[in-house]
């Protein structure tokens, strides 16, 4: 496999990833609860969000809405976001 990129700073560990039915984005999950949108085309990320979470529940699985305009998130304590 070959490295294209480095989520840098305040995700801690990638606990999930899952791409855009568009393939614009990639959204990242990391260890902390931030979820990170990363641009596909210009390798940036765009967004930066953090869930009100626990510091015991991980996110564990997420992915795109059909349309592209939500994603729903799925942690270790069954929570849905």
């Amino acid at each position: 496999p070959k490295r294209v990129a480095e989520v840098n700073g305040g995700v801690g560990g990638i606990w999930a990833m899952c791409k855009s039915p568009d393939e614009r984005f990639l959204a990242i999950a990391g260890e902390n609860g931030t979820i990170r949108l990363f641009n596909l085309r210009k390798w940036t990320v765009e967004r930066t969000l953090r869930l009100p979470m626990p510091v015991d529940m991980k996110l564990l699985s997420m992915d795109w809405s059909p349309a592209g305009d939500m994603i729903a998130i799925g942690t270790s304590a069954s929570c849905l976001f």
